[in-house]
């Protein structure tokens, strides 16, 4: 190998190494957007369930019945008899 061909070769692997870096730090930083996203998501989830479920039991007050509650929460009968239970145990 002569050393035209030793330094083209040279300049080759610091541009493939520097482009690998790169495209890491753009993989990695992609990534971190996606999880970030889909940890806001669960998150909104968890507080709209949350939300349906301190209204079942505000709900659980009146005298609507479990299927109404079940129907205006978006919550299975089954969750409205548990909470039920919970607020009888009191």
């Amino acid at each position: 190998m002569n050393a035209v061909s030793t330094k083209t070769t040279s300049n080759f692997l610091r541009f493939e190494t520097s482009a690998l870096k790169q495209s890491r730090r753009e993989g990695h930083k992609e990534g971190e957007e996606k999880g970030h996203k889909k940890r806001v998501e669960q998150g909104r989830r968890e507080g709209i369930k949350e939300t349906n479920i301190e209204t079942a039991r505000n709900l659980l007050k009146t005298a609507l019945t479990l299927e109404q509650i079940a129907q205006a929460t978006g919550l299975p009968l089954k969750k409205i008899k548990a909470l039920k239970g919970e607020g009888s145990s009191q």
